[in-house]
């Protein structure tokens, strides 16, 4: 594989990806190869999918039908230490790599797509003690990399696009007094943004955090990494958690999440407003899966590796 090559190149240590992992890139592969070269036929595929879940099971009843604007986002439920940093920098070659070369470049940047460029790459953080943590790997897998704060300019080099870290907490609708955040106007919406555990409760501040990371997306595409959105939806009430599951329902592409590092499986969830759901895009993708066979209880499908 091309990104397992690249990686063995840059990083002594690496040894190369597990099956999980390559299943992970497989499914990223497969889906924005379908986006971009025919969004509109991919879309419809898709919804006739979930109009053929919706006919076999009642608590989808309810679930959304997809829309291109959805499409532009992509969540990993992936378990802490299941390699999810490695996969989050090969997905960023990905996504480039069908940005420059993919039929339909709006697809993926649509505030952006005649120059088929992002106008910057984010990775947003939680916190300055993860950001350099992700400076580092980025450096090491090859990446020119840096913090958004030092080089809000820095458009590349001979490396690639540089990836611009920066933590949440340092982006604002308004300036601030201490003079350390960045306004979101001021970044624009057409990027390439990548959250890695961007949870912040699921008060008025998770919803900050939210409308910024939408914003910063909303001309360009969204890639999401975390450990706990479970925990994140099963702490929501009321409409707040039925409108989660179905977001989290829509974007999660793949799900090794904890529950499943200890079982050596791979799940592919459809949401309902129950955490044990599994999400529509991932069992699209495991239908598409040759040879795959699911195993169905309490509508939990399963694919055994």
């Amino acid at each position: 594989m091309e990104y397992e090559a690249r990686l063995r190149r840059a990083r002594r240590n690496f040894q190369g990806f597990r099956y999980f992992q390559y299943l992970a890139l497989l499914y990223t592969e497969i889906f924005l190869d379908r986006l971009a070269e025919n969004p509109t036929a991919f879309l419809s595929d898709l919804n006739a999918f979930l109009d053929e879940l919706r006919e076999q099971e009642s608590q989808l009843k309810d679930f959304p039908d997809f829309t291109l604007d959805a499409l532009r986002r992509l969540a990993f439920f992936m378990a802490t230490g299941s390699g999810k940093t490695l996969l989050m920098h090969v997905n960023i070659w990905q996504v480039l790599h069908y940005l420059e070369r993919g039929a339909h470049p709006e697809a993926l940047v649509p505030g952006n797509a005649p120059r088929r460029q992002f106008d910057n790459i984010l990775l947003i953080t939680p916190n300055e003690g993860l950001s350099a943590q992700h400076l580092a790997e980025l450096r090491e897998s090859g990446f020119d990399a840096g913090l958004f704060i030092e080089d809000p300019h820095g458009g590349g080099s001979l490396f690639g696009p540089k990836v611009k870290v920066i933590e949440i907490s340092k982006l604002a609708e308004e300036p601030s007094r201490e003079g350390v955040s960045v306004l979101l106007e001021e970044i624009g919406p057409n990027n390439l943004v990548i959250v890695d555990e961007g949870h912040k409760g699921t008060g008025s501040e998770a919803q900050t955090w939210k409308r910024r990371q939408k914003y910063l997306s909303d001309g360009g595409f969204l890639l999401e990494y975390s450990a706990t959105f479970a925990q994140a939806i099963a702490a929501a009430r009321g409409k707040a958690k039925k409108k989660l599951c179905w977001e989290y329902g829509q974007a999660i592409l793949f799900d090794y999440s904890p529950t499943l590092t200890f079982m050596g499986t791979v799940t592919a969830r459809t949401s309902s407003c129950s955490i044990s759901k599994i999400p529509a895009r991932s069992r699209l993708m495991s239908s598409w899966w040759e040879g795959s066979s699911f195993f169905t209880s309490s509508c939990i499908f399963t694919e055994k590796i």
